[in-house]
């Protein structure tokens, strides 16, 4: 049961997928809960490029900026879940000190079946208490989804649950929805420093660390991740050594101490695309960017 509390604060709703565009009066047929909790504008985002380092980013950062720019209570993004999981670590990094709440939720493809607009399921919860905490919340950056208010840079899919869902990898929490909203303590950590730009460097490629990973890598990358599966299979230094561009090793399957090594597992997934592309787009340094990447901008170092 979600609780309606009215508020005469106005919210914009930015919708972000490749589904088509959808207009204010269908979103508010869909669900029409949300008019009484704000003054609603609606806006799409299309999103058709390739995860992870899409273009689409500056834009994206632009479009909240630009709408924030308006005297507005806050800001929601409705995305789908792995979306939302980049699109919250970009804006995160990308306005480390927001000005007002920047709520991201997922379910927008439970608006759509065959291109056409329905009425919603698990995102009409999602989308009320997403526009009342914009309402709400403290400037901060946020993903909402089912019951848990969670830090983008902690976020990341429950592997327990076979349902879609997002959690909190470290097991901490911004807040809970239950038959209202509440709020830790807590104020998301925000160490502002270098680099002092909004900017992300696209030209990312990925590589799973194997045999022939020196065969694969793009002469346009500017920035290469490889993912290491198994900790006992190393790329060679001298390799390593003659890469011409920065690079990290993600290493999901082992904790390891934090050092002064590019081989990275106390970030998640998504926190690591999204960081080591803005750290990118300041510099090709590789020991400024492995010193970048190890900075807690965000308290986003797992088990910080």
């Amino acid at each position: 049961m979600v609780n309606i509390v009215t508020n005469n604060k106005s919210v914009t709703i930015i919708i972000a997928s490749s589904w088509p565009a959808i207009t204010q009066n269908q979103l508010t047929q869909a669900i029409p809960e949300i008019s009484l909790l704000a003054k609603t504008k609606l806006v799409n985002f299309s999103y058709d490029h390739k995860l992870p380092a899409a273009p689409q980013w500056q834009s994206f950062v632009d479009l909240i900026r630009a709408e924030a720019a308006d005297p507005i209570g806050g800001l929601v993004v409705l995305a789908d879940l792995t979306l939302a999981l980049y699109l919250s670590n970009v804006i995160s990094f990308g306005w480390l000190q927001p000005t007002l709440p920047i709520i991201f939720t997922t379910g927008v493809e439970d608006l759509f079946f065959k291109k056409k607009l329905i009425k919603a399921g698990g995102v009409k919860a999602n989308l009320i208490n997403a526009v009342q905490l914009a309402t709400l919340a403290k400037p901060q950056t946020v993903i909402l989804d089912g019951f848990h208010l969670i830090a983008p840079s902690k976020a990341g899919f429950d592997q327990r649950n076979e349902t879609n869902t997002l959690v909190s990898l470290d097991n901490q929490y911004i807040g809970k929805v239950d038959f209202g909203i509440s709020f830790s303590e807590e104020t998301l950590p925000v160490q502002v420093g270098w680099p002092h730009h909004n900017l992300f460097e696209t030209q990312i490629q990925v590589i799973n660390q194997g045999p022939f990973a020196a065969e694969v890598i793009s002469a346009q990358a500017k920035g290469l991740i490889f993912v290491r599966h198994e900790p006992q299979v190393a790329l060679a230094e001298s390799f390593l050594a003659s890469l011409e561009v920065p690079y990290v090793i993600f290493q999901p399957t082992l904790l390891l101490e934090k050092t002064s090594t590019p081989i990275v597992n106390y970030l998640t997934w998504h926190c690591l695309v999204v960081k080591f592309a803005w750290l990118l787009a300041a510099t090709d340094n590789q020991t400024l960017i492995t010193n970048g990447l190890l900075n807690p901008y965000l308290g986003e170092i797992m088990g910080s």
